[in-house]
């Protein structure tokens, strides 16, 4: 898990079980559960709640904190649209760093810099999303490749509901369909993109990607 908060420059993403806090350097409380439901957590449809940044296109330097590592685990930073679906992907399996200090209480920060390209869109309100996907729980669980659907985004690791709950899964919840991501961290921060294309022309199928994927699914290779 991580932590988030926000600063002018360079844009804090920080990730953690839910989305960007004001001001600059608050930590999120832990929230075991609410944090793993997509797409944003506990701020799941509510767009403007810890403020709008302005984006342009271009460039730009995303950081995040973990406070509890899970080694082998990804991340992936998208835009969602004003339905809090996944438009683009900006980038995908970012690795972990399995160097990272873990503790329970959450007492130790690490922290990731990634750069990535805004797109020269237009968009009024949309969203960027962090998901770091706890794909060592998967491991456990017997499955060596997950796939992330926003409808299991925290569930049982189990469609039958007579199967015993994975070591780890957020609740008993059976998951709707096998081989689920079933355990996953979602942080999000509202943004207004002043580019010149409209986003809702915006070409998915011209993003270079890897893994399976359907409208917002993502193939996850667990490792570890």
């Amino acid at each position: 898990m991580a932590a988030m908060y926000s600063s002018p420059d360079p844009f804090f993403l920080l990730m953690a079980p839910s989305s960007i806090t004001f001001p600059p350097g608050n930590h999120i409380p832990f929230d075991n559960t609410g944090n793993k439901v997509g797409p944003c957590g506990p701020y799941s449809g509510m767009y403007g709640m810890n403020g709008v940044r302005v984006l342009k296109p271009g460039p730009l330097t995303l950081t995040w904190e973990e406070s509890i590592a899970h080694v082998g685990s990804p991340f992936r930073i998208a835009i969602l649209d004003e339905h809090e679906k996944v438009k683009v992907v900006l980038a995908d399996h970012i690795p972990h760093d399995d160097a990272a200090k873990t503790t329970f209480f959450e007492q130790f920060y690490t922290p990731y810099h990634l750069t990535v390209d805004i797109p020269d869109v237009q968009c009024e309100k949309c969203t960027l999303q962090l998901i770091y996907f706890m794909t060592d729980k998967t491991v456990k669980c017997g499955s060596l490749l997950c796939t992330y659907y926003p409808e299991d985004s925290a569930c049982s690791g189990q469609i039958d509901a007579s199967e015993p709950t994975c070591f780890g899964a957020p609740n008993d919840v059976p998951c709707l369909k096998e081989d689920t991501c079933f355990s996953n961290y979602h942080t999000c921060t509202d943004v207004t993109i002043q580019g010149t294309r409209s986003f809702e022309e915006f070409d998915m199928d011209l993003q270079v990607r890897t893994g399976g994927f359907g409208d917002d699914t993502e193939g996850i290779e667990s490792i570890g």
